[in-house]
């Protein structure tokens, strides 16, 4: 019995960390998309700022554990936007910052991006 799990162990390990490496790529997936999608919400109104923008998007982000990310906003000055222009937020997340595993294998050279485009309210 032990010469059978010996034998099986390895597989079975490489199995289960494979499974939470790629769970919590999808969780960080969803979150830099609804991230996005909810800063550019915001950089889209009238009077929202950069620093609303920024804070908004970590507020989320923070949510899920990730702390580390890079976001750019075009134009870079919402507020200088005329009505109907297009807005847009992009988030930047590295796999190797928010992997569970201490080493992650399988997606550790990932970068996981969201982009949101809205036309700014007039």
């Amino acid at each position: 019995m032990l010469v059978e799990f010996a034998c099986v162990a390895p597989v079975l390990f490489l199995v289960i960390f494979f499974f939470v490496e790629f769970d919590r790529y999808l969780v960080t997936v969803h979150a830099v998309e609804e991230a996005s999608r909810v800063g550019c919400r915001l950089a889209i109104l009238e009077q929202s700022t950069s620093q609303e923008v920024q804070n908004s998007v970590t507020q989320i982000l923070n949510q899920f554990g990730i702390a580390k990310y890079t976001m750019s906003i075009t134009p870079t000055l919402p507020t200088t936007v005329e009505g109907g222009s297009p807005v847009s937020v992009k988030i930047d997340v590295a796999y190797k910052d928010v992997s569970w595993l201490p080493t992650p294998r399988f997606l550790s050279k990932k970068t996981i991006s969201a982009t949101s485009t809205m036309p700014k309210e007039k």
